[in-house]
């Protein structure tokens, strides 16, 4: 059972990552993208679990027959992680992630990760200054966090380049 679950789960988040238009429900908005994501998931699992079940009942004697294409789907899934991993050698992932201190930031309502920006010599605010602000002044009322924490962009998944692992930067 813990298998078959344990299958479900990677099925349906490589539904949302591998395959991204193998989705069956699709939001029209940006704020039913939850919903819609778990409704996702609960197909898909569904449908691995009722494959998995069937597996199971059918018997050992099946499951043995089929034991080498079970091993060969985990080596390849190991050889698939190491691929990834030499693949950020010479193609780091651009995966930018918009910090407010150290919180991330979900990207939903702003189109950059900065406070304020110059436009034309004049400084103006930001979409995103107006989530923590009561408007869209310069001295406007903000929420003491946004307040007392810089924002910066960083890259979500950094890859070997990085040297994130061997603690030295780039």
């Amino acid at each position: 059972m813990l298998t078959a679950i344990s299958m479900s789960a990677i099925a349906t988040n490589g539904v949302t990552y591998i395959v991204p238009k193998a989705a069956i429900f699709v939001a029209e908005k940006k704020e039913d993208e939850v919903g819609a994501l778990l409704n996702n998931m609960r197909v898909y699992g569904t449908c691995c679990l009722a494959l998995m079940s069937v597996v199971v009942f059918v018997g050992v004697k099946y499951v043995n027959k089929l034991a080498l294409v079970f091993l060969a789907c985990v080596i390849l899934s190991i050889l698939a992680i190491y691929a990834g991993v030499i693949k950020t050698i010479f193609e780091p992932p651009d995966f930018p992630v918009c910090l407010l201190g150290n919180r991330t930031l979900q990207n939903q309502n702003f189109d950059s990760c900065l406070k304020t920006q110059i436009v034309d010599n004049v400084t103006v605010t930001t979409q995103l200054w107006r989530l923590f602000c009561d408007g869209p002044e310069l001295n406007a009322t903000c929420n003491d966090y946004f307040v007392l924490n810089n924002v910066t962009e960083v890259q979500g998944i950094p890859g070997l380049r990085s040297r994130v692992i061997s603690g030295t930067a780039l």
